[in-house]
């Protein structure tokens, strides 16, 4: 008898494991990707810069957009850390609204498939050497069943 409880212990301990290890992964997963090789940094004039930065989005998947009404929602958004090389002159995320609905009654506005975020920034010094742009991606993802915690994705490159 006692061979059979400890059995059923150790099975619900490897279970209990298991599932936090799940999460775990569950949560590091990236379901928006940059896309590196069209990555554009256009010179508007001597000083003034715009950096555009093209994402795509798992099949299956959307994300929320940068502005959200429901409170549980969190609004995608793209923080430019380090702006000690250039002043930040404006900072927009691009989509294509998309109507989506888990129950064919409430529908709600969505980012699927690509979106892009632009940046406009004016360099301090435009002499010297390159110049390093660094963010942070914040986004919430779903799918047909569920909504995921919130995601980071660094961003990185020298202009």
């Amino acid at each position: 008898m006692k061979s059979y409880r400890l059995f059923w212990l150790i099975s619900l301990i490897v279970l209990v494991l298991f599932s936090c290890h799940k999460k775990t992964i569950d949560k590091e997963k990236q379901f928006v990707h940059l896309n590196s090789s069209e990555v554009k940094a256009l010179n508007i004039r001597h000083d003034l810069y715009e950096v555009i930065l093209n994402f795509t989005i798992d099949k299956g998947y959307h994300i929320q957009l940068d502005s959200v009404t429901d409170s549980n929602l969190i609004p995608t958004t793209f923080k430019v850390l380090g702006k000690k090389d250039f002043e930040l002159v404006s900072n927009n995320v691009n989509y294509k609204k998309e109507k989506w609905t888990f129950d064919n009654v409430n529908f709600f506005e969505v980012i699927s498939e690509r979106f892009s975020v632009i940046l406009t920034f004016k360099i301090k010094d435009t002499k010297g050497d390159n110049k390093n742009l660094s963010g942070i991606l914040t986004y919430q993802t779903c799918d047909d069943r569920k909504c995921y915690f919130p995601r980071q994705l660094s961003v990185n490159m020298t202009l």
